[in-house]
């Protein structure tokens, strides 16, 4: 299917669909008139999420070219902790600049264990990897932050990748670091912290994976890497299923990430992101809980099942 035709049908659903004026910090975006269970949804998950301080996005998609039947959000662009969930982008950063008979995504690579068990210092590993590829200017997060903004369109990427141990613990990119204007609000409250994404960069991530065609159109996109992605992050880690996975049993491609509350000032963090198969539907779903810990995101997701 050509960019062009893309282009049309979305434009001709957009003006089919319109948008619909809804309560503060939450839309909804139909390419029709919303049916009864599509309304029933959106207010079911808006009295769920009335008052909390999270991101969240919903998007039921076509599963061959992402073109969206429904979309339903709350605070989806407001920064939160991406904590693990940014490594899908590590992954794929690695897969998209390796020569394809370089790489080494067997178990037990740094690749597979950092999709699959989310390994810390190996993230690290990855993403200097990469950078060592590159003579120019900039440290291994800047490079990958560069990747992030430069090629995949994003507007937010890592300030740093600290955690004890790894190649990166010393490096920062200076255009993230928590300012003023990169911080967390929680109950009205302003805290700065590392590493802030929103969900709606998370579920843009899943569109472009299932086509990257309509989301990267300058781009000479590396097609073996995207599908080897997707492949890594649909393998499930046998003794840690995530939020999404305990919700949705059916079929998930997607990463999650916590932090505990004594590493934050926000309480315990909660993320997840992915892709999910519903019946005949397929689902992007983008979570980031701000203190609501794991008790409120498994229930909140089980409740959207």
């Amino acid at each position: 299917m050509s960019r062009e035709h893309l282009s049309r049908r979305a434009f001709l659903q957009l003006l089919g669909g319109g948008l619909a004026a809804l309560a503060a910090g939450e839309h909804l975006t139909l390419a029709r008139k919303p049916p009864a269970r599509d309304i029933r949804l959106r207010e079911s998950i808006s009295a769920l999420l009335r008052g909390r301080d999270l991101g969240f996005d919903l998007r039921c998609v076509d599963p061959v070219d992402a073109t969206e039947f429904l979309r339903i959000d709350h605070n989806a662009d407001r920064l939160y902790p991406v904590a693990s969930a940014f490594k899908v982008l590590v992954v794929l950063y690695y897969l998209w600049y390796t020569p394809r008979d370089e790489w080494w995504t067997d178990e037990g690579s740094p690749a597979y264990s950092v999709a699959v068990y989310s390994n810390n210092t190996l993230t690290g590993t990855l993403l200097q990897q990469v950078g060592q590829r590159f003579d120019f200017f900039g440290n291994d997060i800047q490079k990958f932050n560069d990747f992030l903004i430069f090629v995949l369109g994003m507007e937010n990427g890592l300030h740093s990748w600290n955690w004890p141990g790894s190649v990166t613990e010393e490096q920062t990119d200076s255009r993230f670091r928590p300012s003023d204007e990169r911080f967390v609000e929680v109950n009205g409250f302003r805290y700065r912290m590392e590493n802030l994404f929103t969900a709606a960069d998370l579920a843009r991530v899943y569109a472009m994976l299932i086509n990257p065609d309509a989301y990267l159109p300058d781009v000479d996109i590396q097609y073996d890497a995207i599908a080897m992605t997707r492949q890594l992050f649909a393998i499930p880690a046998t003794n840690y299923p995530s939020p999404i996975e305990r919700a949705f049993p059916q079929g998930y491609t997607g990463k999650d990430g916590t932090l505990p509350a004594s590493d934050s000032a926000i309480g315990r963090v909660i993320v997840d992101a992915g892709i999910v198969e519903v019946g005949q539907s397929t689902f992007i779903i983008s979570y980031m809980g701000a203190g609501e810990g794991e008790y409120f995101a498994i229930g909140f997701l089980r409740q959207l099942a």
